[in-house]
């Protein structure tokens, strides 16, 4: 399920395949469209390369319900107990930080 790839930043860096991208992509799919828009644009910014931390992050983060998860993005409210992890507060600060940009720049 997962490749390695060495990659100037981390020789041991090791990113899910593109199948393994394509299921959580899918399931990114989100009913209320403000998870649905930044969760689109954090898979997109990462150029179909996912390391295997942000995956499992973010497949904490989904099992969620929409309206907690919005909340921990917009930070109405912080992780607790099995979401305390690195993994999920890596992709965490990652879509509050694309929660904060204007529109116009997401990409």
């Amino acid at each position: 399920m997962t490749t390695s790839s060495k990659g100037a930043a981390d020789a041991d860096a090791v990113f899910v395949d593109e199948e393994c991208f394509r299921r959580i992509r899918w399931r990114s799919r989100r009913g209320l469209l403000e998870n649905d828009l930044l969760l689109t644009q954090f898979l997109e910014s990462k150029n179909g390369r996912l390391l295997q931390h942000e995956h499992d992050g973010l497949a904490r983060l989904l099992e969620l319900p929409d309206n907690e998860l919005l909340d921990l993005i917009l930070e109405r409210q912080e992780p607790d107990h099995d979401l305390k992890c690195a993994e999920v507060t890596q992709v965490l600060q990652t879509l509050r930080h694309l929660s904060a940009l204007p529109p116009s720049t997401i990409r």
